[in-house]
């Protein structure tokens, strides 16, 4: 499948099946390759995909920091705990 690629230096920042600006770059590649469904893990060098692992693993850390953030519900309850907590304590 032929697919045309934004670049911002080696860094790939998004596809698409038709060509979006002068600077997109026709490459072709399978039909299940990785760069289709997650583009941003790539760079591309000398007509070749590398993909950097370390970006990939910060932004799996960065998503699962996101999931196991309290909820705003979860936040203000804490929140009503503790100020519970200090006036009981002061009464």
């Amino acid at each position: 499948m032929n697919i045309f690629i934004q670049l911002q230096g080696k860094k790939v920042i998004g596809w698409g099946s038709t060509k979006g600006s002068e600077n997109d770059i026709e490459v072709e590649v399978a039909d299940d390759h990785e760069v289709i469904k997650n583009p941003f893990i790539f760079t591309y060098d000398n007509g070749e995909f590398k993909k950097d692992v370390v970006y990939q693993q910060q932004l799996i850390q960065e998503q699962q920091e996101q999931e196991n953030k309290p909820s705003t519900e979860q936040q203000l309850s804490l929140m009503q705990q503790a100020i519970d907590d200090i006036i009981l304590g002061v009464l």
